[in-house]
């Protein structure tokens, strides 16, 4: 019989276009479903069709529902407790009535119901007895079944049938599965849920504590894992509860939570017999002592396996590993301190592995912070080289290959420093597991080489993504020294000063104790942010107070830092004499006596900055000749040097003082450079690399 023009439209609307449906539904109107007030419902139609079936039938679709996804027929069989014969009719009715399909024939093919609307009204209306019934038996279907089972599923199954103890088994299996594919942020879920799922006093919570810690540290949510580990040292015993919080304190300082980590790592220094430097000068006396000791001792070693060293020289070389890279940007000088320490008891244990992290993390520290003896880093550097390649062992491998970035930043080889962090990067991200504060450094290196290279494109990209990934996995080491760093040069690029200066005041608000954001980094980049802003009184208030916080931090050990601080000294010495012509004399004798600190340092690529600041000293004077031929000498030493940015700045201030045709030609071409490398306001970036020039 047909169906009434109101009931087709009840069809046409519930089916929505699909033929199974609209089947269904017609019917289930013809055998006279569904009340007239309330219209034809879908969900009704076909559990009228499933209450209609054989026991058997009707069994085996609530089995294929209750299983969430495609099911192998020898399990389903199993948990719907059918004899091949019964299970055999039961599907040929199933599949003629198409409320089930299969992929094939044999007990390994799968078998789940026709469309996921059967699914869902089929297990809405289960009893919540009979749903567990049939979780019970799906889960000892599936551990019975010669095919290994999916863990997570089974969990599930087993949890649905009110077994926690066994679905935490499962949970666990799966989450060591997803450890094993790398899948890091889906076993950190699953490790909790584990965690849930057992008792307060259970033995196990203590390890899968660990594990889930493990598992953070692998994610780069390093916060996070300091936080398991500490909880797991709460019930581990003396020797697990060190273990434990050291690598607490470590990730707490990778990730930047500097209090948290120091007040850690200070207990567990104690604990093992390492003296934790108070103050600067601490650090300095225990740098150069421990330098001093170095090359009495040399870099040679007897090599031992880990299993022949002792427990507690093994904790104490972990421990200093762990606070010298925290350190390495946080706080330098204590960071080198305690690195001296551990190359130390690295070379004593012999330990191949620890010996090589140990060397390349020296030839860094030596390249930033001894320049005077960058001869015996290149000579450590090789060594740490060697032994990686000879271990071929992943991290030590990019350990050595950033080494020699930092190296080549160092001496302003900026194109090559760019491509060994890259290719640090690689091996981290390919060949490593937990190595998010490794990452965080080649990110931070890269964005000091991209600005120096003039990549302004490049660094807006590459330290937007950094910053969102770091902020996302709560990493603040790596937001805010790449948000420092690179990302706020990319944003005055696009003419956002007052926005720069912003995201740079509340960065160096997140680190009210101290350290290379609030004592260094940040205060420099301020500088430049007013430098941009063409305010010369202020830009140069903020020069001299990053110079006074950094020097009273220990930051202006470090070379770069110390060159790049005198650099903006001097520019904002020149930008605050334009504004104040009275005092012009004071500030030129200022800027020269930064150009001064600059050239003593004799490193090539600095030695053109300097010549901007007296080119710029000489233009302040009204001497237009000297000041053009120190910016010809600026820009050839410039461009041998791979520092395009600046390049361009110094040709805009040269074809200012030509003037004429040629010099409209010089400020044309640095304009056409800058704006293909986003600047919107190519006379703010100039002002702000090389002030003293009235445009």
């Amino acid at each position: 019989s047909s169906v009434s023009p109101g009931r087709a439209a009840d069809i046409a609307r519930e089916a929505g276009g699909h033929p199974f449906f609209i089947d269904e539904l017609v019917r289930f109107a013809q055998a006279g479903g569904g009340e007239p007030a309330s219209g034809l419902r879908l969900d009704e139609a076909l559990l009228a069709r499933v209450a209609a079936l054989p026991r058997d039938a009707r069994t085996l679709v609530e089995v294929a529902a209750v299983a969430g996804g495609p099911l192998r027929q020898v399990s389903a069989a199993r948990a719907a407790a059918l004899a091949p014969a019964e299970f055999a009719a039961a599907l040929t009715l199933l599949r003629a009535e198409r409320l089930i399909r299969t992929s094939g024939v044999r007990g390994a093919d799968t078998v789940e119901p026709y469309h996921d609307r059967i699914r869902e009204a089929v297990t809405a209306q289960l009893a919540v007895a009979t749903r567990r019934g049939h979780q019970h038996e799906l889960a000892v279907a599936l551990e019975g079944s010669e095919f290994p089972p999916d863990p997570e599923l089974l969990a599930a199954h087993w949890l649905g049938a009110g077994e926690q103890d066994r679905a935490a088994t499962w949970t666990v299996r799966a989450a060591q599965a997803a450890d094993q594919a790398l899948a890091f942020d889906r076993a950190v879920r699953l490790y909790r849920s584990a965690l849930e799922l057992l008792p307060a006093r259970h033995p196990e919570r203590g390890g899968l504590t660990v594990r889930l810690g493990d598992a953070l540290v692998n994610a780069g949510r390093g916060k996070d894992g300091a936080e398991a580990y500490l909880a797991a040292a709460a019930a581990a015993s003396p020797s697990e509860m060190l273990d434990l919080r050291r690598k607490a304190a470590e990730q707490l300082l990778k990730a930047g939570h500097v209090d948290e980590g120091v007040a850690t790592l200070r207990e567990v220094l104690d604990q093992v017999g390492i003296t934790y430097p108070t103050t600067p000068r601490r650090a300095l006396v225990a740098f150069l002592w421990t330098r001093a000791r170095l090359r009495v001792r040399g870099l040679g070693f007897k090599e031992r396996d880990a299993s022949q060293l002792s427990p507690e020289h093994l904790r104490q070389i972990d421990a200093c590993w762990g606070a010298a890279g925290g350190f390495a940007v946080v706080d330098p000088l204590l960071g080198a301190a305690l690195q001296g320490r551990h190359l130390l008891l690295a070379l004593a244990a012999g330990e191949p592995y620890r010996v090589s992290r140990a060397l390349a993390l020296e030839a860094g520290y030596l390249y930033a912070l001894a320049p005077a003896r960058r001869g015996y880093g290149e000579e450590v550097l090789a060594q740490a080289h060697a032994l990686a390649t000879r271990l071929d062992h992943p991290h030590a491998r990019a350990m050595a290959t950033g080494a020699a970035g930092i190296a080549a930043q160092h001496t302003g080889r900026w194109r090559a420093s760019l491509e060994l962090m890259d290719a640090a990067d690689a091996i981290f991200r390919d060949g490593c597991i937990g190595t998010p504060w490794e990452r965080a450094m080649c990110e931070l290196f890269a964005a000091i080489d991209l600005f120096y290279l003039g990549d302004l494109r490049g660094l807006g990209a590459r330290g937007l993504r950094a910053v969102l990934e770091a902020d996302e996995r709560g990493d603040l080491f790596q937001a805010d020294t790449v948000r420092v760093q690179g990302l706020s040069i990319a944003e005055l690029a696009d003419d956002q000063p007052d926005h720069v200066d912003q995201s740079l005041a509340a960065a160096i608000a997140r680190w009210p104790n101290g350290g290379y954001i609030r004592d260094c980094a940040g205060p420099l980049q301020l500088a430049r942010v007013r430098l941009y802003a063409q305010d010369g009184a202020r830009a140069r208030t903020a020069s001299i107070a990053q110079a006074a916080r950094a020097e009273a931090a220990g930051m202006l050990h470090n070379q770069h830092q110390r060159l790049e601080s005198w650099q903006v000294r001097g520019a904002a010495a020149l930008a605050a004499a334009i504004d104040d012509q009275r005092s012009s004399r004071a500030l030129l004798a200022e800027a020269a006596t930064a150009a001064h600190k600059i050239e003593r340092e004799h490193m090539a690529w600095a030695m053109p900055l300097a010549g901007l600041v007296r080119a710029g000293i000489a233009a302040v004077r009204g001497e237009a000749e000297p000041a053009v031929a120190l910016l010809t000498t600026a820009i050839a030493q410039l461009d041998a040097n791979d520092m395009a940015l600046y390049a361009a700045a110094a040709r805009r201030r040269q074809g200012q003082l030509v003037g004429g045709d040629a010099g409209a030609a010089l400020v044309a071409e640095a304009g056409a450079w800058m704006t293909a490398q986003g600047v919107k306001n190519p006379v703010r970036m100039t002002a702000m690399l090389a002030p003293g020039f009235r445009d």
